[in-house]
Parts: structure tokens; C-alpha cells; sequence
């Protein structure tokens, strides 16, 4: 496990690369996930979307996460945690980030991603149509669930609810 308060200052690791070691105990990875919600949240209130939500634009560092821009010339590019309508061609906007946000959450508390594909192709048809997987924990569910649902109309619009969800979790996760 990787201590970030012992971090230096000026050294950061991505989401990503941390990911690689492996599953995230359950209290780091909803204190990341909080620290990427307001992030985010902050964003949606000045009335915009990042985009691009991936672990590999998760900075972690010893004063907390930092949501890094989208690189340069990834607009359109199809990740695992690209929202179904933005593979499709429509325009990033918070609900496309809640489900980015699920879809990194999925992984950061299973330690696998919640969507797959061979191809861009198989990747985007998997976005758009496979079935939300299960994490196994109903808490984990409950929170994931409505921020991968296919149709945006349908997920949680506010990035407040999705926090709101994510302190009911984390105080579960203390009680057990």
C-alpha cells in the first residue's frame, strides 16, 4: 500500500500506475474517489466537463488528488471509462464525468475495470451495451450502479448526490 502522506512533496504517481499494484483497500480508495468527486464537482459548477476521466489523469500526491487536463489530442479517444454517449460522438458534460468517475471507482474498489473491449470497436459496443457488472459488495453497487447506467437521462445528474453516496459508503465502510 502507498502511504501519500509520506510522499514528497513534489513527487506525484497517477491513478493509474497505483492501480497497477493492484485493488485499493476500500478507505483509500473512497478518500481518493471524494477528493475526485469535488474536484470535479468544482469544474461542473464553473459549467464545465473534463472529458476525460481515466485513472491516468489522477494525480496522487501527498496533499491529495488532482485531476490532470485530458492530453492534448485525446479528444474522441474511447477509454474503458468513456461514457456510452460520448463513444457514440455527443458532447462530454457531467453526467459523461459521473460515469467516468463510476467507471474509475469500479476499479479502484475491485480492482478490475468495468468495461473491456479487443478493439475500439468491441470496446465502444461493450460501453454501450454490456451490462453494468456487479462488485460483489451491494454497498459498492448501490454507489456504481446509477453512475454507469447507459442512458445518461438516467444517472445521478448532480455531482452533490454521487458524494452524498460516496459519505454513506465510507461510513458503512468504517461500521464493518
Amino acid at each position: 500500500m502507498i502511504n501519500n502522506e509520506n510522499m514528497p512533496l513534489n513527487q506525484t504517481k497517477t491513478l493509474a500506475e497505483r492501480l497497477s499494484e493492484g485493488r485499493l483497500p476500500v478507505g483509500e480508495a473512497l478518500k481518493y474517489a471524494m477528493q475526485l468527486a469535488d474536484s470535479l464537482r468544482k469544474l461542473h459548477d464553473q459549467g464545465k466537463a473534463h472529458g476525460a476521466v481515466t485513472p491516468s489523469n489522477v494525480a496522487l500526491a501527498a496533499n491529495g488528488v488532482e485531476l490532470l487536463p485530458a492530453a492534448a489530442g485525446s479528444a474522441g479517444t474511447i477509454t474503458p471509462y468513456t461514457a456510452p454517449e460520448v463513444a457514440q460522438g455527443h458532447t462530454a458534460d457531467e453526467r459523461s464525468d459521473i460515469f467516468s468517475l463510476g467507471a474509475v471507482l469500479f476499479e479502484m474498489l475491485t480492482g478490475r475495470r468495468a468495461f473491456e473491449g479487443e478493439s475500439r470497436v468491441a470496446l465502444a459496443a461493450n460501453l454501450a451495451n454490456a451490462p453494468t457488472p456487479m462488485s460483489g459488495s451491494p454497498l459498492v453497487d448501490r454507489l456504481v450502479g446509477p453512475c454507469l447506467t447507459k442512458n445518461p437521462g438516467l444517472r445521478s445528474p448532480r455531482m452533490q448526490r454521487v458524494m452524498m453516496e460516496l459519505k454513506m459508503l465510507s461510513v458503512a465502510a468504517r461500521r464493518s
